[in-house]
């Protein structure tokens, strides 16, 4: 009787483990951690994620989730900082905007640590990506958030990228990078 149990209870969590694998290749997300070992902490980061990872070519939309971090050197003291949420394709300096920022140093958009070195977010967005950036059969994309920041007044921003494969004419598959 224990016998059969325990074979029962292995083929049972061997499924669970088999569906859960099998849901996580349906979903796109990138990492939405910080890892960067000794380097400093960026000021400004991006993530995104999507429920399936295969879309329409005119209807690529992602879950893009941006904020900032260092209050102590990024302050809502400043003026009201604008940045602009923009793509481009891996090796193309042709930026497309996407939206501008305003106001991006305020509470809205800070972000912080959850558990270990998750970030979590305050804020995230839908973000249609222009169909017009898949015109090979794969290639990389970049998702960008740019702006300046008051101290030194050099670029300052957070990025993040996916590759992307066509599928058939009308049809493209996402990777994180």
């Amino acid at each position: 009787m224990k016998f059969k149990f325990l074979i029962l209870s292995i083929i049972v969590i061997s499924l669970v483990f088999l569906l859960i694998g099998c849901n996580s290749e349906k979903s796109l997300s990138s990492s939405f951690s910080y890892n960067c070992g000794d380097e400093e902490m960026p000021g400004f980061w991006l993530d995104y994620k999507s429920d399936t990872r295969e879309f329409d070519i005119g209807n690529v939309s992602l879950d893009v989730y941006f904020g900032w971090h260092h209050p102590e050197s990024f302050s809502t003291n400043y003026e009201p900082l604008n940045f602009k949420l923009v793509v481009n394709k891996d090796g193309d300096n042709n930026e497309i905007l996407i939206r501008d920022v305003i106001g991006f140093n305020s509470k809205e958009y800070y972000c912080g640590f959850g558990k270990g070195d998750k970030i979590e977010y305050s804020h995230s967005e839908t973000v249609v990506i222009p169909k017009d950036l898949f015109d090979s059969d794969c290639g990389k994309i970049w998702i960008a958030l740019e702006g300046y920041v008051p101290d030194n007044c050099h670029p300052g921003g957070g990025f993040n990228s996916f590759k992307y494969e066509k599928i058939g004419d009308n049809r493209v598959r996402l990777s994180a990078k």
